[in-house]
């Protein structure tokens, strides 16, 4: 259930805050409750690769 998704979203938020350290600036002052209207979106946000 929900439990599993929060972990995937905190999981998710890592990831974030590793891409931000590395330069690579997703989305400043990220929050864990905006992630998932992050993910949501997702599918019509092109990959990291093509975007630069």
């Amino acid at each position: 259930g929900s439990t599993n998704v929060l972990g995937q979203d905190r999981l998710r938020y890592k990831l974030h805050q590793n891409l931000e350290s590395n330069g690579h600036t997703i989305i400043s002052g990220t929050k864990l409750s905006d992630v998932t209207s992050a993910r949501r979106c997702q599918g019509s946000t092109p990959p990291l690769t093509e975007r630069m």
